[in-house]
């Protein structure tokens, strides 16, 4: 199996899921099994950074099987407060719960999600000073959690506009 960006290139360190086996990419964006039942499976590629992608193969029967990223929407989460203030600085993490094939297929994706610009796996996305961030994400349904101190909340949706209001625990 060979996994590629949307532009094509390579797609190193990608989880590859396939029936009951996984594998890691390599540099050419090759993964490999050693024994998969022959007959119809999804298969789905899925790390941070790659918007998760499922295609469905005949084990067996498909000389190769190519994994093209699909290219990835593009979400705006805004955090507010109770009073609809936005919040600057506030950290949002977004989890890809599940992934969707063109024919509606979903697969558990358990994935985080990149943020669009000047991602760094290490760094939490924080909002901007209107209360926004940019993410890139998949199809599917994606968990979006912000939290400012003590003040925590998430929510979870198939939306590219997605609002969070954050409630003062105090209160």
């Amino acid at each position: 199996m060979r996994v590629l960006f949307a532009d094509g290139t390579p797609a190193r360190r990608v989880r590859v899921d396939a029936v009951d086996d996984s594998d890691w990419t390599d540099a050419e964006g090759r993964a490999s099994f050693a024994a998969l039942p022959t007959g119809p499976a999804n298969v789905l590629a899925v790390a941070h950074g790659f918007s998760a992608t499922i295609v469905h193969a005949e084990i067996g029967t498909d000389a190769s099987i190519e994994i093209r990223e699909e290219a990835p929407r593009t979400v705006r989460v805004r955090v507010l407060d109770e009073e609809g203030t936005p919040v600057p600085s506030a950290a949002v993490l977004a989890e890809c719960r599940y992934a969707e094939s063109p024919t509606g297929a979903r697969r558990c994706a358990n994935v985080t999600v990149a943020q669009l610009d000047g991602d760094v796996e290490d760094l939490v996305p924080l909002t901007d000073r209107l209360g926004v961030v940019m993410l890139r994400a998949p199809r599917g349904e994606i968990e979006y959690a912000a939290s400012l101190g003590d003040a925590a909340q998430s929510v979870t949706t198939t939306a590219d506009d997605v609002e969070i209001v954050l409630r003062d625990p105090y209160r």
